[in-house]
């Protein structure tokens, strides 16, 4: 599960983040199957602290996804068992801090104890090579997966869009809780226009940024809705089948790192 923690104007949760969460817990607890499959938890956007505890008493894992080290020590402090470190350039609900992975990765895994994740632009074992010669421990990799064949959640038209977009077809925009990524079409442009209206209603621009999202994954509107993507789809260009994919990645990565160990002692 990926529950984005939401704040009001005086820094309290919102009810759909404590809703949410509690669902399923609540679901964990009534299903052991579920149970038995479901084991991570990720929050992201704001600071999980009043739930860390439930979220651990509970048994699952908590990933804790945060844009800067000041938000990685914060979350490391209250308990969580993962930081993900987000770089700017990563897909869907982009860090406000805006640093680049290869500036942020680096400095958190040196100011925290516990594992940390790179997500931002990781799409192949260069790349995971790349993210543990920073220090990471992994990487979480999501737009790659968009584009795999047993991903039937989003229409082909979505997934056609990624793979024909280029670099520079992606801008970010304000999000529900905060910045996202997405590619450069009619309705990333038009709101980009509109959430500079000083009189726009913010309520309804969150509405129709919900809705856009969820128009272009399951309909296939992708020139008039929001196409999620991080800048890595200018990078890629195939669709992958997942158990195929995760070994050799891996297999990559470690030929990769034997060339350059090997290269440093010649």
């Amino acid at each position: 599960m990926n529950i984005p923690v939401g704040v009001d104007a005086h820094g309290q949760v919102v009810e759909f983040t404590d809703v949410y969460i509690r669902a399923v817990l609540d679901a964990r607890r009534a299903d052991s199957a579920l149970a038995a499959q479901l084991t991570v938890l990720t929050t992201s956007a704001g600071f999980p602290g009043a739930y860390v505890g439930m979220i651990k008493d509970a048994g699952l894992v908590h990933q804790h996804k945060v844009g800067s080290t000041r938000q990685a020590v914060k979350a490391a402090d209250a308990g969580v068992d993962v930081v993900i470190a987000a770089g700017f350039e990563m897909g869907g609900h982009a860090p406000a801090a805006g640093v680049h992975t290869f500036v942020l990765v680096p400095r958190v895994t040196e100011s925290v104890d516990v594992p940390v994740v790179l997500t931002g632009g990781a799409r192949d074992g260069r790349t995971l090579a790349a993210a543990l010669c920073m220090g990471a421990d992994a990487v979480a990799l999501g737009t790659r997966f968009i584009l795999a064949e047993e991903n039937s959640d989003w229409h082909p038209a979505y997934l056609q869009a990624l793979l024909d977009a280029k670099e520079g077809d992606d801008v970010a925009f304000n999000g529900v809780y905060g910045p996202c990524r997405g590619l450069r079409n009619a309705a990333s442009e038009e709101l980009l226009v509109a959430q500079s209206d000083p009189d726009a209603d913010p309520v309804e621009l969150i509405r129709h940024k919900i809705a856009s999202m969820a128009r272009a994954q399951t309909e296939g509107d992708v020139e008039h809705s929001l196409v999620m993507t991080g800048q890595v789809a200018g990078a890629i260009d195939d669709v992958i089948r997942v158990a195929e994919f995760i070994p050799n990645m891996a297999e990559e990565a470690a030929k990769v790192l034997e060339g350059l160990t090997a290269n440093l002692h010649r």
